[in-house]
């Protein structure tokens, strides 16, 4: 019987209740929450705050502005219907799922509810004894609750000990028709505030036995040097370097960076960075094709198809490696960021990098791991992850969610419009309608089409 890769990669997370922070061992003194996560979790970062505290409160119309300055982790999930969702955890409870399809949808909890009602927002008292969850119920409502929940989706419910969220599917002047999501218990309230260095210090031993366990790793099979490690401006490839570092000292640690001529300045400022406080040097490889005369020849790259990483990053990776002599190089890959990559071993090859060995030293690891490893030691982050970008690579990537194209658009707006004129040109395709159909996302989607020449590519590589 086939495992779901997803069941593999299941794992539990505890919830501090007196000191309101995720553990990733269970307290062995207090009370806490245990989580069980099967998707990427990690620390929301100031944009993700700020959304939810904005969902929030629009759902509602009760402004709760204090939710920007909670911890709260979001819990990757498979999206109902759109293209991506996250699983909100806090104060030790399930507080809902935040899904993205063409815009921000919010689907709260009772455990929400209830904490939103312990702030005094507006509740919707019903005398019935039914179970109300997933029911609809017809109200008859006064003009001042009218007038608040009139242009709200949601308003909280109250039965006796229970509270919940219930959504609305119809209203007139005299009644407001609502389905019931959920219910919890009232009285939930929010603990003391807690912050990532308070996850960090309750944490570190932790954080210690896994660093530990990564630098044993590498050291088994490093054995020349210089080693190099790929980074990106990503944390993931930022912490695989931080723990070369540690393993072998800055003195026998390289960082290499490729240059596709799409990247983010602010992910070329944070290598050198990065690479500055670390005492490591970095060795900058630029693509040696035109991303105009590969539009032409391939069109827009796509999930299925992403020439892009081939033809502008791993060619001059490979021709980098060959002159280097380098036959080993570590890596920031996680089972966590995606199904293709849970399936990866610890220790891989790739075909278009010919004689390399990768090692992955975070593995393993979630992003809520990575984070607190950072933190940890101190480094600095990419400001862009608090801009609200999940992945960091390209200013425009196939991989992608749609909503960080459209913010890529507004954080680089120079870099944005200077690619999508080149495409454009390349497409023989006016400026108006090329920045529609990228900004639109379903490029991301098309399927392969036969390409001889990557076919030929291939064989000869």
């Amino acid at each position: 019987m086939s495992v779901d890769i997803h069941d593999r990669l299941r794992r539990p997370i505890w919830w501090d209740l007196e000191f309101n922070v995720p553990m990733f061992i269970k307290p062995v003194k207090g009370r806490c929450k245990e989580f069980l996560v099967r998707g990427d979790v990690w620390c929301a970062s100031a944009a993700e705050r700020r959304l939810l505290a904005t969902l929030v409160s629009s759902c509602f119309s009760c402004h709760l502005g204090v939710l920007e300055s909670r911890l709260w982790l979001f819990h990757r999930v498979p999206a109902p219907k759109g293209e991506y969702a996250v699983e909100i955890l806090g104060e030790g409870l399930r507080l809902g799922v935040v899904e993205y399809d063409n815009g921000w949808q919010l689907y709260p909890s009772g455990a929400l509810a209830s904490l939103i009602a312990s702030f005094g927002c507006q509740v919707v008292e019903v005398r019935q004894r039914r179970r109300l969850k997933g029911k609809k119920v017809c109200l008859d409502i006064l003009d001042a609750l009218y007038t608040s929940a009139h242009h709200t989706s949601y308003v909280l419910i109250s039965a006796g000990p229970h509270v919940g969220p219930a959504r609305v599917i119809e209203r007139n002047s005299s009644r407001l028709c609502v389905k019931v999501r959920d219910m919890a218990p009232k009285g939930f309230k929010l603990f003391r505030c807690s912050s990532i260095r308070d996850v960090v210090e309750l944490n570190s031993a932790y954080l210690k036995q896994v660093e530990l366990e990564a630098v044993s790793f590498l050291r088994r099979w490093v054995k020349r040097f210089p080693v190099y490690v790929a980074v990106s401006g990503g944390i993931d490839s930022a912490a695989s370097l931080v723990l070369a570092v540690e393993a072998f000292g800055s003195d026998r640690v390289k960082a290499v960076y490729v240059d596709t001529g799409m990247e983010f300045k602010a992910s070329q400022n944070y290598v050198v960075k990065l690479s500055s406080t670390l005492g490591v040097d970095i060795d900058f490889v630029e693509a040696n094709q035109s991303l105009d005369s590969l539009v032409k020849k391939y069109g827009l790259p796509s999930r299925d198809n992403r020439w892009c990483t081939r033809k502008l990053k791993l060619e001059p990776l490979r021709k980098f490696y060959e002159k280097k002599g380098v036959k080993l190089v570590i890596e920031g890959v996680r089972v966590y960021e995606s199904t293709a990559r849970a399936r990866s071993p610890r220790v891989a090859y790739n075909p278009l990098l010919p004689g390399i060995r990768r090692l992955f030293p975070i593995h393993g690891w979630t992003r809520l791991e990575v984070q607190m490893y950072m933190a940890w030691k101190n480094m600095p982050v990419n400001e862009l992850y608090d801009k609200g970008f999940t992945r960091i690579g390209c200013v425009i990537c196939p991989a992608m969610h749609l909503f960080e194209l459209h913010t890529a658009y507004i954080v680089e707006r120079y870099k944005f419009v200077e690619l999508v004129k080149m495409v454009a040109d390349a497409l023989d395709s006016s400026y108006d309608e090329t920045m529609k159909v990228i900004l639109d996302g379903l490029w991301r989607f098309k399927p392969k089409q036969p390409s001889k020449d990557l076919e030929i590519e291939e064989q000869g590589s």
